[in-house]
């Protein structure tokens, strides 16, 4: 069975992240005038499109702090600095020498957005999903092996991920990594115009500490905004309702891994280094046909131990009561 949980801690916060979107927006409230704006100057951003991606990017930094440390299985954090709107000629000035670039699509009718991280950190990523320490990366070629690649491929993928998921608008769009590069020349993000958005983060990994850069297409956030927009004057349920329903959906559809203990022994550890094929291990008694039920490495049934038309099985005796 899978080792998914019935709900994820993913689920959890980005449930979390976004009642507490709802709740700021209904406190804060429309202001009663109209305000005017000109949607012709693609390179300027409302007052409320700049409050509602800050929102959204504080909204991301703290889910990634949680979902990527799993992920890793080390400590991260992430933490939203502010958000600019540079020409792309500015954007590239302020690159620091042989960057790190992750590309991918946003929008397919529009050109690619950029994930610029901090070699040093996305190094000490490297070495956290290969089983390392919290130790700093010793120095590094600028230049990244196919397998690094790869590997920075999928954990960028699972950032994407987490970030639709945060955003019900970009739900549809399943952006996925096109390539990650070191070289300035491969970008092609100013291929439908020179105006971008862009965000900056800290990462925080082990020693490392470093920042990462989201440069947007001006004509891509403005769609996704537009959605938003949409979405939230349609939908018939407040925010948090439509997230408890997708949240309940996806708990139905997960699976849960159970795990049968027959039973625990302490063994001095010269005679457990001394264990050889063919030895037996004294177990306690009355354990021969009595199994504990384990939930993510929590106890949760007592079970009796047999057959089932041929195959091993566990009948369940009772709940264990997580008071006892």
């Amino acid at each position: 069975m899978s080792d998914q949980p019935l709900v994820t801690q993913q689920e959890l916060d980005i449930l979390a992240a976004s009642m507490e979107i709802a709740q700021r927006q209904t406190r804060e409230g429309r202001a009663a005038e109209v305000a005017l704006y000109d949607f012709r100057e693609a390179a300027k951003l409302s007052p409320d499109q700049t409050h509602e991606l800050t929102d959204r990017y504080t909204v991301l930094s703290k889910v990634l702090s949680r979902t990527i440390s799993a992920y890793l299985n080390t400590s991260l954090q992430v933490a939203f600095e502010g958000l600019d709107h540079p020409s792309f000629d500015q954007y590239l000035r302020g690159l620091p020498p042989n960057p790190l670039l992750v590309v991918f699509q946003l929008d397919p009718t529009t050109a690619p957005a950029v994930w610029q991280i901090d070699l040093p950190v996305a190094l000490s990523m490297l070495t956290s999903m290969l089983g390392g320490g919290d130790e700093a990366p010793p120095p590094h070629s600028p230049d990244l092996t196919a397998i690094e690649q790869a590997l920075l491929k999928r954990l960028f993928n699972e950032i994407l991920q987490t970030w639709a998921l945060t955003w019900p608008a970009m739900s549809n769009l399943e952006p996925v990594v096109n390539s990650i590069t070191t070289t300035v020349a491969n970008l092609d993000i100013s291929a439908y115009g020179q105006d971008i958005v862009h965000a900056t983060f800290r990462f925080t990994i082990g020693q490392s500490s470093g920042p990462g850069h989201l440069a947007l297409p001006h004509v891509s956030l403005q769609r996704l905004l537009k959605s938003t927009e949409t979405q939230e004057a349609t939908t018939a349920q407040p925010t948090s309702e439509v997230w408890t329903s997708a949240v309940s959906q996806r708990a139905k559809q997960s699976t849960v891994r159970l795990v049968a203990e027959v039973a625990r022994v302490r063994l001095p550890l010269r005679k457990l280094s001394a264990i050889q094929p063919g030895d037996v291990i004294q177990l306690p008694p009355g354990t021969a046909h009595t199994v504990t039920l384990m939930v993510a490495g929590t106890p949760k049934f007592q079970a009796q131990a047999g057959e089932l038309r041929g195959h091993l099985a566990a009948r369940i005796t009772e709940p264990i009561r997580s008071d006892s």
